[in-house]
């Protein structure tokens, strides 16, 4: 009888223990798919963070050929005014002269504002480098 009881005793005891590891296979199991989405998630940004970045290094050549452009047209727009400029024997401003200085000037102004974009851009994409290539090198090993 003694013996039987202990018997007993001992099934309980090995079926709590496997229900325990079942339960903690899973706790486990749950983990691991946790860390599946997170590495999907993660796999999605690096792609994301891929185009981006391409998208971006693109960006600043289309700005400065769109920056050169208007660069080349401001300096024929200031010849042809100097031309005519010299061709008159009075030097009198007149109201088309003004309006060409004021596009000069606002053109001046919007190479400036350009520029200026494309060095911000520039220092956008060093840092998205400077961040994203260390990560995804350390995401390879």
């Amino acid at each position: 009888m003694e013996y039987m009881r202990n018997l007993e005793s001992r099934l309980f005891d090995k079926t709590r223990e496997v229900f325990n590891l079942k339960e903690q296979l899973r706790e486990k199991d749950q983990i691991i798919s946790n860390l599946e989405q997170r590495i999907l998630k993660l796999e999605k940004t690096e792609e994301c963070l891929y185009s981006d970045l391409e998208r971006l290094s693109n960006m600043p050549e289309t700005i400065c050929q769109k920056v050169n452009k208007r660069r080349r047209a401001r300096i024929s727009d200031q010849r042809e005014e100097k031309e005519e400029r010299e061709e008159q024997p009075v030097i009198i401003r007149t109201f088309r002269e003004q309006r060409l200085l004021e596009n000069t000037r606002n053109l001046e102004a919007r190479l400036f504002e350009r520029t200026r974009q494309v060095i911000n851009l520039e220092e956008q994409i060093r840092d998205l480098e400077q961040r994203v290539i260390p990560r995804l090198d350390g995401a390879e090993d």
